[in-house]
């Protein structure tokens, strides 16, 4: 009887090694377009600061003027507008944005919501002037998205999000690897986020505190959307605005 030997089965790892190097080239590519993305974000941001105010207006307040038009509330608006006028009387907006053509406008929308918009543009939702429609409040919700136009968050945002379109473009990312990416830029800018929300509140609350001696209508504000927006700690992990304890406690400090 002829014995043929066994011969040994080696183990196929071409699936393992292949695993192995794409792993190893989506971390090498994310790094990679991390760096590249902290340094544009950084240029980015030095730029805006040489940018004034006015130029900024001059080039963007007609065109989001057209994007929201459609929107406004004329009612609201003379309101936000005869509040606004109040404000641009006090030391504190002088002092920071007192030569600006700055617009404050109340648009339709179920939504609680108000921002800064480039261009010197303010909007604020009916539903947030219907929650929160004390003359004191307004004041205080104004001051915030002013402070937003302070610190050039608007611009650095619209930044980030051209310095995003540029890394996809040049290093011509697959659906996969921007998925991965994006969640990476994501992750980056919350806490940044969280940081630009307090001191936009600061703003808020010290022109607050200038024309009404006290920040109560700011803390009131945060409390009552805290009762709408009672999200746990863990939520507030992945948001880009800090949890309203952290901010009525950062108010009281003012």
């Amino acid at each position: 009887m002829k014995i043929t030997p066994k011969i040994p089965i080696e183990n196929d790892i071409t699936n393992t090694n292949f695993l192995t190097e794409f792993f190893k080239l989506v971390i090498s590519l994310v790094l990679l377009v991390i760096i590249f993305y902290l340094i544009l974000t950084i240029v980015s941001n030095i730029t805006i600061k040489f940018i004034p105010l006015s130029w900024e207006i001059d080039l963007f307040q007609n065109m989001f003027l057209s994007s929201i038009e459609n929107e406004i509330n004329d009612k609201n608006t003379r309101r936000l507008d005869s509040i606004f006028n109040k404000i641009k009387a006090f030391i504190y907006y002088k002092r920071t944005l007192g030569n600006v053509n700055i617009k404050v406008f109340a648009v339709k929308s179920k939504k609680i919501n108000a921002a800064a918009l480039p261009g010197g543009i303010i909007i604020v939702s009916d539903k947030l002037i219907d929650l929160c429609g004390s003359e004191d409040e307004l004041i205080f919700i104004i001051g915030h998205e002013l402070g937003h136009f302070y610190h050039r968050n608007h611009l650095k945002v619209m930044g980030k999000t051209i310095i995003i379109g540029i890394i996809n473009l040049v290093f011509n990312i697959s659906n996969i690897n921007t998925y991965i990416i994006n969640h990476v830029f994501n992750g980056l800018n919350l806490s940044y986020s969280r940081k630009e929300e307090i001191k936009a509140d600061t703003y808020g609350g010290l022109l607050l505190k200038e024309m009404k001696g006290n920040v109560k209508s700011g803390i009131l504000v945060f409390n009552k959307l805290k009762r709408i927006y009672n999200l746990g700690n863990f939520v507030y992990l992945f948001s880009t605005h800090p949890n309203f304890k952290m901010r009525i406690k950062h108010l009281e400090s003012l």
